[in-house]
């Protein structure tokens, strides 16, 4: 199985430790997050890995222990005009089935891949439950941040992405992480192929959709997307803030350790799906 990395994003707002580097290369825990990201997933059973370059290409560099995969390396030369969905546009080539995609300044335990990995579904999305205390820590106002969660009585998702006014709407937190496999893949491909075709009806040009517009298009268009639930057992790395409140969750020592990276975040369930 391939896991597809989409690490060609600045960092802007995690500055001055992108000044030289992207996004990926910042440190938490005394190593870069995309080390972090290939262990993981070596871990897990990976067993193919392609990693999307923008930002900095030249100082995205692995740790010896964390090249044992080879990764492939593609790059979105639009990195700077361009946001994600355009970076996995760039590596297409690569799609094998089923395959994994994720973005590259998000930390997750193994287990939560491989509860992924073994997902039936043709479209799994990773979705945390228990994302409220975690959102509460990182901003000031949660719901300046948040966007739809909503699981339809069917189990699937309904709406992801878009905008909320109200906290309590959100029925967990979409992290960045999802499968696509045997028609999923096709619709995948079929999605993005025709935002490149400017058949979609989204506001935003395949250059400026963001993965979320992607996963809502396929909703739209009838498609079964399959919420894949986990506890915490993650963290986002967007700011300085972040990286601050990461290396509190981070068990120390859990790169050494037989099972990985392990995170301590409060995991109480905040809604019921």
């Amino acid at each position: 199985m391939k896991l597809i990395i989409l690490a060609a994003g600045s960092g802007t707002r995690l500055r001055p430790y992108t000044e030289d580097r992207p996004k990926c290369m910042a440190p938490v825990g005394g190593r870069p997050l995309i080390d972090w990201l290939v262990e993981t997933a070596e871990r897990a059973g990976i067993n193919g890995i392609v990693i999307v370059r923008g930002y900095r290409a030249e100082n995205l560099i692995l740790s010896t222990e964390a090249q044992s995969l080879k990764p492939e390396y593609v790059l979105n030369p639009d990195f700077a005009t361009t946001n994600m969905v355009f970076s996995l546009w760039t590596a297409r080539h690569t799609f094998t089935d089923p395959v994994i995609i994720s973005y590259a300044d998000i930390l997750y335990e193994p287990e939560v891949l491989v509860s992924l990995m073994a997902s039936p579904d043709e479209i799994s999305v990773v979705v945390d439950r228990s994302w409220r205390n975690y959102w509460e820590n990182r901003f000031d106002d949660p719901l300046s941040d948040a966007e739809s969660l909503a699981i339809g009585d069917d189990g699937n998702i309904q709406s992801i992405g878009q905008e909320v006014t109200a906290i309590d709407d959100v029925e967990g937190q979409y992290i960045g992480l999802m499968k696509f496999a045997g028609k999923g893949l096709e619709v995948l491909v079929n999605t993005l192929t025709a935002a490149y075709d400017g058949k979609l009806q989204s506001p935003r040009s395949l250059e400026q959709m963001y993965m979320t517009d992607v996963l809502q298009e396929m909703i739209n268009s009838g498609e079964k997307l399959q919420p894949n639930w986990i506890e915490g057992q993650w963290l986002e790395i967007d700011s300085v803030k972040d990286l601050e409140i990461a290396e509190g969750y981070l068990v120390q020592g859990s790169d050494h350790s037989s099972d990985g990276l392990k995170i301590n975040r409060p995991k109480q369930p905040e809604t019921t799906p």
